[in-house]
Protein backbone atom coordinates (compact mmCIF):
# COMPACT_ATOMS: atom_id res chain seq x y z
CA UNK A 1 0.00 0.00 0.00
CA UNK A 2 2.85 2.38 0.76
CA UNK A 3 4.15 2.19 -2.81
CA UNK A 4 0.68 2.87 -4.24
CA UNK A 5 0.32 5.87 -1.95
CA UNK A 6 3.76 7.19 -2.84
CA UNK A 7 2.93 6.93 -6.56
CA UNK A 8 -0.47 8.59 -6.11
CA UNK A 9 0.96 11.42 -4.03
CA UNK A 10 3.79 12.01 -6.48
CA UNK A 11 1.36 12.01 -9.41
CA UNK A 12 -0.82 14.57 -7.64
CA UNK A 13 2.09 16.86 -6.83
CA UNK A 14 3.45 16.61 -10.39
CA UNK A 15 0.07 17.24 -11.97
CA UNK A 16 -0.59 20.23 -9.71
CA UNK A 17 2.76 21.71 -10.70
CA UNK A 18 1.91 21.24 -14.39
CA UNK A 19 -1.42 23.06 -14.01
CA UNK A 20 0.31 25.93 -12.23
CA UNK A 21 3.15 26.10 -14.74
CA UNK A 22 0.80 26.11 -17.73
CA UNK A 23 -1.30 28.95 -16.33
CA UNK A 24 1.86 30.80 -15.35
CA UNK A 25 2.88 30.67 -19.02
CA UNK A 26 -0.48 32.15 -20.04
CA UNK A 27 -0.11 34.90 -17.44
CA UNK A 28 3.40 35.70 -18.68
CA UNK A 29 2.13 36.00 -22.23
CA UNK A 30 -0.79 38.18 -21.18
CA UNK A 31 1.68 40.50 -19.47
CA UNK A 32 3.99 40.66 -22.50
CA UNK A 33 3.46 43.56 -24.87
CA UNK A 34 3.18 42.31 -28.42
CA UNK A 35 1.98 38.83 -27.54
CA UNK A 36 -0.93 37.71 -29.67
CA UNK A 37 -4.32 36.17 -29.01
CA UNK A 38 -3.14 33.10 -30.92
CA UNK A 39 -0.27 32.70 -28.46
CA UNK A 40 -2.63 33.13 -25.53
CA UNK A 41 -5.01 30.58 -27.01
CA UNK A 42 -2.31 27.97 -27.55
CA UNK A 43 -0.98 28.39 -24.01
CA UNK A 44 -4.48 28.35 -22.52
CA UNK A 45 -5.22 25.14 -24.41
CA UNK A 46 -2.21 23.52 -22.75
CA UNK A 47 -3.39 24.75 -19.37
CA UNK A 48 -6.88 23.36 -19.92
CA UNK A 49 -5.38 20.04 -20.99
CA UNK A 50 -3.37 19.86 -17.76
CA UNK A 51 -6.52 19.95 -15.63
CA UNK A 52 -7.81 16.44 -16.40
CA UNK A 53 -4.61 14.66 -15.30
CA UNK A 54 -4.59 16.72 -12.11
CA UNK A 55 -8.22 15.90 -11.39
CA UNK A 56 -7.48 12.23 -12.03
CA UNK A 57 -4.47 12.38 -9.71
CA UNK A 58 -6.58 13.88 -6.92
CA UNK A 59 -9.10 11.07 -7.40
CA UNK A 60 -6.25 8.58 -7.12
CA UNK A 61 -5.20 10.10 -3.81
CA UNK A 62 -8.74 9.86 -2.48
CA UNK A 63 -8.72 6.13 -3.29
CA UNK A 64 -5.42 5.29 -1.60
CA UNK A 65 -5.93 7.70 1.31
CA UNK A 66 -5.71 7.90 4.18
CA UNK A 67 -8.43 10.41 4.99
CA UNK A 68 -6.23 13.36 6.00
CA UNK A 69 -4.23 13.13 2.76
CA UNK A 70 -7.40 12.77 0.70
CA UNK A 71 -8.84 15.85 2.41
CA UNK A 72 -5.64 17.81 1.80
CA UNK A 73 -5.72 16.80 -1.87
CA UNK A 74 -9.29 18.07 -2.15
CA UNK A 75 -8.33 21.42 -0.57
CA UNK A 76 -5.47 21.65 -3.07
CA UNK A 77 -7.89 20.84 -5.91
CA UNK A 78 -10.20 23.66 -4.82
CA UNK A 79 -7.26 26.10 -4.59
CA UNK A 80 -6.08 25.17 -8.08
CA UNK A 81 -9.65 25.48 -9.32
CA UNK A 82 -9.62 29.09 -8.07
CA UNK A 83 -6.34 29.66 -9.91
CA UNK A 84 -7.80 28.07 -13.03
CA UNK A 85 -10.92 30.24 -12.87
CA UNK A 86 -8.91 33.43 -12.30
CA UNK A 87 -6.68 32.62 -15.27
CA UNK A 88 -9.62 31.71 -17.51
CA UNK A 89 -11.36 34.97 -16.63
CA UNK A 90 -8.19 36.95 -17.41
CA UNK A 91 -7.69 35.14 -20.70
CA UNK A 92 -11.31 35.73 -21.75
CA UNK A 93 -11.15 39.42 -20.78
CA UNK A 94 -7.89 39.82 -22.71
CA UNK A 95 -9.44 38.30 -25.81
CA UNK A 96 -12.29 40.78 -25.58
CA UNK A 97 -9.98 43.73 -24.89
CA UNK A 98 -7.36 42.71 -27.44
CA UNK A 99 -4.56 42.98 -24.87
CA UNK A 100 -3.65 41.31 -21.61
CA UNK A 101 -2.67 44.38 -19.61
CA UNK A 102 -5.64 44.08 -17.26
CA UNK A 103 -4.51 44.86 -13.72
CA UNK A 104 -7.67 43.68 -11.94
CA UNK A 105 -7.46 40.27 -13.60
CA UNK A 106 -3.71 40.05 -12.98
CA UNK A 107 -4.32 40.87 -9.31
CA UNK A 108 -7.02 38.19 -9.01
CA UNK A 109 -4.72 35.66 -10.65
CA UNK A 110 -1.81 36.52 -8.33
CA UNK A 111 -4.11 36.23 -5.31
CA UNK A 112 -5.06 32.74 -6.49
CA UNK A 113 -1.37 31.88 -6.98
CA UNK A 114 -0.72 32.92 -3.38
CA UNK A 115 -3.85 31.07 -2.24
CA UNK A 116 -2.61 27.72 -3.51
CA UNK A 117 0.72 27.79 -1.67
CA UNK A 118 -0.56 26.76 1.76
CA UNK A 119 -2.80 23.97 0.40
CA UNK A 120 0.13 22.67 -1.65
CA UNK A 121 2.39 22.64 1.39
CA UNK A 122 -0.34 21.06 3.53
CA UNK A 123 -0.83 18.27 1.00
CA UNK A 124 2.89 17.53 0.93
CA UNK A 125 3.04 17.50 4.73
CA UNK A 126 0.05 15.16 4.97
CA UNK A 127 1.66 12.88 2.39
CA UNK A 128 4.94 12.80 4.34
CA UNK A 129 3.07 11.93 7.51
CA UNK A 130 1.09 9.16 5.80
CA UNK A 131 4.32 7.70 4.43
CA UNK A 132 6.02 8.00 7.83
CA UNK A 133 8.67 10.11 6.19
CA UNK A 134 8.92 12.30 9.28
CA UNK A 135 10.59 9.61 11.41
Amino acid sequence: MEEARREAYTACISASKRVSARWWRVAAQLRTLGSTPDQWEAAAGEAHAAWAPFSTAVAGVTVVGPGPVAEAAEVLRRALYELDQAAVAWHEAARQAGHGNLADFDDRYMAAVAGKRVPGQAFQQAAREALNAER
